[in-house]
């Protein structure tokens, strides 16, 4: 489950590999995103800014492995475990 604070969920994009990502379309510059886990795996997010110049260049959690894929959009891989929420609080 992935709660957004200050933005919605817009969507899945699927990749051309295939990789489903869930896309989160911020209101605020950084906002904050808890994702609780419900089943062992890894979540792919996609972070839009509504600003077409600005996205969060890391998070306060390092180990996270993140992409800027566009000028705007922040790609975000979080392995999850059943019953663990991971905080992710983006920096800029």
């Amino acid at each position: 489950m992935v709660t957004v604070y200050s933005g919605c969920i817009k969507g899945i994009q699927r990749d051309k590999a295939g990789t489903e990502s869930l896309v989160i379309r911020a209101l605020s510059p950084l906002p904050p995103v808890p994702v609780k886990g419900d089943a062992l795996g890894t979540v792919s997010l996609l972070i839009e800014n509504k600003k077409s110049d600005f996205y969060a260049k890391s998070t306060t959690n390092n180990k996270l492995p993140k992409t800027k894929v566009a000028v705007n959009t922040l790609n975000i891989s979080v392995a999850v475990i059943t019953g663990e929420t991971i905080e992710i609080d983006l920096v800029n």
